[in-house]
């Protein structure tokens, strides 16, 4: 009964700091997902232009080849390497060069967190792209559409809309991996949790709350899903 009252009490005492970090866990995993869904589609977009090296000149087709192979190696590099390795190279290896106010360790989370994203995103879409059915796009061509269009009117909506579900889960994991973004001092849930259990001494009573906070982030984010999944019919 004395542990439940102390996660109470320090609950109570805390509850802005908690409210903090959940802001900021909620905007590295809103802003992160939103960021990487959007740069990804320009990836798809990109990777998914096959030039007929007939119809383009040699400069035009070696420049979509490089493109091409160095957005892949950028997909293969963000898998590689943890989260935690990139914030760190990226927010201390900028400030290496020299000062940039703008760079807050906020800041420098919101884009690697982005980036991060970015890679899984764009895979989970090229690889529904990859899938399509040939038959549509022959389809498409029938009625006079260009690869450009086709690509952008016919194939684009449906790898899309496959891809949602993926990408919500990718959101999910955005709220957990947020938190190791503290090691560049981001005060998300983890880094004031930290933080609280430094001036409480109590470490399983604010982390047993940070635990819940999270399970329940987590619960409204697949109630969440399971909505998506039954608007776009995929429920079973």
């Amino acid at each position: 009964m004395e542990q439940k009252s102390s996660i109470f009490s320090i609950l109570r005492r805390n509850s802005g700091l908690y409210l903090k970090g959940i802001k900021i866990t909620l905007l590295l995993a809103i802003v992160g997902t939103l960021g990487a869904f959007g740069i990804a589609l320009g990836i798809v977009y990109l990777k998914g232009k096959k030039q007929d090296r007939k119809k383009v000149t040699s400069v035009q087709y070696y420049i979509q080849l490089i493109t091409d192979q160095l957005l892949s190696a950028y997909i293969f590099v963000i898998k590689g390497i943890p989260m935690m390795i990139q914030a760190m190279i990226f927010y201390y290896g900028i400030h290496a060069l020299g000062e940039f106010k703008w760079l807050t360790p906020l800041n420098a989370g919101l884009i690697v967190i982005t980036f991060n994203s970015t890679a899984y995103i764009a895979e989970i879409i090229l690889r529904n792209v990859n899938f399509f059915d040939p038959a549509q796009i022959e389809a498409a061509q029938a009625l006079g559409m260009t690869e450009k269009q086709t690509l952008r009117h016919v194939i684009f909506p449906q790898a899309i809309k496959r891809s949602l579900l993926p990408i919500m889960n990718e959101f999910i994991i955005n709220l957990k991996d947020g938190s190791v973004l503290s090691v560049i001092g981001v005060m998300e849930l983890f880094a004031v949790t930290k933080q609280i259990r430094g001036a409480t001494f109590n470490t399983f009573a604010t982390f047993t709350i940070a635990g819940v906070i999270y399970l329940i982030l987590i619960l409204f984010a697949n109630i969440g899903l399971k909505i998506l999944e039954k608007k776009l019919g995929t429920h079973k």
